[in-house]
């Protein structure tokens, strides 16, 4: 509602510079709740009144809101053309804000097609950037950059290489001072034990940080801990505990996660129901799953599904 009259004011006023930023902020709010026709039209709009400005970093921002979108649809060949767009324009005025997003949107992106190698080349890049840049974005991102790296390793399986940059984001999160940052590298150290197999680690590390579940528990999140405890006792083959916590944390991923965040829950649960020999409740919630992709015309999440 307010991007609603930002965008009537800058409307009346002639700003056309800032009717296309209310534009592109409406997008990314739409994108956020899985509407992303909805997502595209506010984009196309924006472009549209940018194509007459001169103005290339709006233009490359259009870019970027394209690809975004169509990044949720799953529709692979246009996100990598809308983000070599931006990327174009970005380094054409050597915009550093906007060249660190679209690298780390390239990153992005050959990540989830298993480029491995070269979504590292990218997230590198955007590292070196945060190096010489004196920015509040890059101080704080560079946090979410070191995890990045840290993902990216756990997919090629170097783990030692994985944990190393993610103790560097709990560092580095300490010596800006900002600790709730240091909860991206504990996440990604719990996710890496489960990923490696190894979930007694993964226990003992959830057990061993208070201030992680204490994090979470702070934004009314209490059932993601126990969701984590779910997996971890799912891969223990300690199926009661498992049973026990996926009680507590099903009927709160049933209403109240976006549709991303309920799939990859269903997807877990439904393994979990697999290895409980539940063949009959499993399928249940892979059709729920099945259907739910469906409904968001997302490619990639209904191939998985």
């Amino acid at each position: 509602q307010y991007l609603d009259i930002a965008f009537t004011i800058a409307k009346e006023n002639k700003l056309e510079k800032e009717q296309a930023e209310a534009l592109l902020w409406q997008a990314h709010v739409h994108r956020l709740i899985s509407e992303i026709d909805k997502s595209l039209s506010y984009t196309t709009q924006a472009f549209a009144i940018t194509q007459s400005l001169n103005n290339d970093s709006l233009l490359s921002a259009s870019y970027i809101s394209f690809a975004q979108s169509y990044k949720e649809k799953g529709d692979k060949l246009l996100t990598l053309k809308n983000i070599f767009e931006a990327t174009t324009l970005a380094e054409k005025i050597d915009n550093l804000p906007l060249k660190r997003v679209c690298y780390l949107q390239l990153a992005d992106f050959y990540f989830g097609t298993k480029n491995y190698d070269k979504s590292l080349d990218y997230a590198f890049k955007v590292l070196h950037l945060d190096f010489q840049s004196k920015s509040e974005e890059s101080k704080y991102g560079r946090v979410t950059v070191y995890n990045t790296i840290g993902n990216i390793y756990v997919r090629k399986k170097n783990y030692n290489m994985a944990q190393s940059f993610y103790e560097t984001s709990i560092k580095y999160a300490d010596t800006i001072a900002f600790a709730p940052l240091k909860m991206q590298g504990y996440m990604g150290l719990l996710n890496m034990y489960l990923s490696a197999d190894e979930p007694q680690k993964a226990l003992n590390f959830f057990n061993n940080k208070p201030d992680l579940k204490q994090y979470i528990s702070g934004f009314g999140m209490n059932s993601v801990i126990d969701q984590a405890y779910a997996v971890i006792y799912t891969q223990m083959n300690k199926l009661d505990s498992a049973t026990y916590f996926y009680a507590r944390c099903l009927p709160f991923f049933e209403t109240s996660v976006n549709t991303a965040s309920k799939l990859s829950f269903f997807a877990q649960y439904g393994d979990y129901l697999l290895k409980k020999g539940d063949k009959i409740n499993s399928i249940a919630v892979f059709e729920q799953s099945k259907q739910l992709a469906e409904a968001t015309q997302n490619l990639e999440w209904m191939r998985y599904y």
